[in-house]
């Protein structure tokens, strides 16, 4: 009787301990939500991507301060596996803002197994790119796609089937397969941070030599883990300076003369 008391009391406090993690784990603050800017135009769409029955959640991003501008070229976002919105939303406003009409896709899918995620949503790109280009604001053949861990694979196989596809930023990234990551040297940029306990920085070191990648298109923080924590800023601005480089946005200025466009 003492043994089957005990056993059940174990059992007792182990229910709590796990219901109290979980309460604990659902109390807690996401580090990123919703941008609080009247600079920032939003709208929600449904995505249908070939051979998938379930659509996609995707966001539009557009600048009030462009909505009059010439076709800019656009971004996609492809958030981490399993990122929900509005936890991705910092990255597409960071796009935004800069004058990139941008879409974000929550990708939520945990339970496919990896490869046949990665495909999935590679698969479904070119839908993503449909969707920014009707908008009316993008330059076509001037897409430049901003992917997070395992979702930058896909970023990266679909460029490289893919002319319109410029340039790739991926951070957090596993190890590439560098039989499908043909002819997209030159337009790959990567950034980890070595205390990633999900990717190694070994997987970085193979894919910057998969993609003989330089200096000036890596960059390798020390401290930040897979989600880039305090880290945001040198993201951001690694990646904005790639991207301006690749697209050499033109932009109105505002002159004593009038509104030019150089």
């Amino acid at each position: 009787m003492i043994v089957v008391f005990w056993i059940a009391l174990i059992g007792i406090l182990g229910a709590i301990g796990v219901l109290i993690a979980l309460i604990v784990k659902n109390k807690r603050t996401p580090r990123w939500g919703v941008i609080p800017t009247d600079h920032l135009q939003k709208k929600e769409v449904s995505i249908i991507a070939r051979n998938q029955e379930k659509p996609y959640r995707g966001f539009l991003y557009q600048s009030t301060d462009f909505v009059e501008s010439l076709p800019m070229p656009g971004m996609i976002v492809l958030p981490k596996r399993g990122t929900r919105y509005p936890a991705f939303e910092h990255w597409a406003a960071m796009l935004a803002l800069q004058g990139f009409p941008v879409l974000a896709v929550e990708l939520s899918d945990k339970k496919a197994p990896e490869q046949q995620y990665v495909d999935a949503v590679a698969g479904a790109v070119p839908a993503f790119k449909d969707v920014l280009v009707k908008t009316g604001k993008v330059i076509p053949s001037s897409i430049g796609i901003f992917g997070l861990g395992t979702s930058a694979l896909a970023g990266v196989y679909a460029s490289s089937t893919d002319p319109d596809v410029k340039i790739v930023c991926c951070s957090g990234m596993p190890k590439i397969d560098a039989s499908r990551a043909k002819d997209v040297k030159g337009k790959i940029f990567i950034a980890q941070c070595k205390d990633d306990t999900a990717v190694p920085v070994e997987d970085f070191m193979h894919n910057k030599e998969v993609f003989g990648a330089g200096e000036l298109s890596c960059l390798l923080l020390q401290y930040g883990g897979n989600d880039f924590i305090a880290q945001e800023a040198a993201i951001s601005g690694f990646f904005s300076i790639a991207i301006h480089k690749t697209f050499k946005p033109r932009y109105k200025q505002f002159t004593p003369e009038g509104v030019v466009m150089p």
